[in-house]
């Protein structure tokens, strides 16, 4: 199941997909990102 973004207010991007949490942010010119691994 794919769902929609999650804006939080810590400015990261949280997706759900398969039960998981996926964090997208960005802060400054860092992008926090957790890769989708299968």
């Amino acid at each position: 199941m794919l769902l929609p973004p999650v804006v939080y207010p810590t400015g990261c991007l949280t997706v759900v997909i398969e039960d998981r949490y996926w964090l997208i942010g960005i802060s400054g010119a860092v992008f926090c990102i957790f890769p989708l691994t299968r």
